[in-house]
């Protein structure tokens, strides 16, 4: 004959009970600060408390005008749009391969040089070329 074997459960001690309903118990409270700025969470050992950020307030500069100046200033720097077309197509056939890329290179600085003396010496320019037709008469 075999005997089923029972145990009984011995009563829990309060410390017990009380460790059991704070593992199984919902936050004791929240409570939320005026104007949902911040809040509070009491738990049985801990409270939490958070509350949003004080950022100082930061003026923006006024970035049309700071664009504007740049793109003033950029524009300086920049040939016109006529030779900016230019330099586009010989970068293209550079990037094709019609052309190397040294030989475009060089012609582009070519360009720049020409110009440059052209814009610099435009009156020199014309005295050489007076010159040139007085020495061939």
């Amino acid at each position: 004959m075999t005997m089923a074997r029972t145990t009984a459960r011995r009563p829990a001690t309060p410390a017990e009970d009380e460790v059991a309903k704070s593992r199984t118990a919902a936050p004791e409270s929240v409570e939320k600060g005026a104007g949902g700025d911040a809040f509070t969470l009491n738990l049985p050992m801990v409270t939490i408390r958070a509350r949003k950020p004080e950022l100082p307030s930061v003026r923006l500069p006024d970035v049309r005008r700071e664009l504007g100046h740049a793109v003033d200033i950029a524009r300086t720097f920049l040939p016109p749009p006529e030779r900016m077309v230019y330099y586009g197509g010989l970068a293209a056939l550079a990037a094709v391969g019609v052309i190397d890329w040294p030989v475009a290179a060089a012609i582009g600085v070519g360009t720049i040089v020409v110009q440059r003396a052209r814009q610099q010496g435009g009156n020199g320019e014309s005295a050489a070329r007076g010159r040139r037709e007085a020495a061939s008469r």
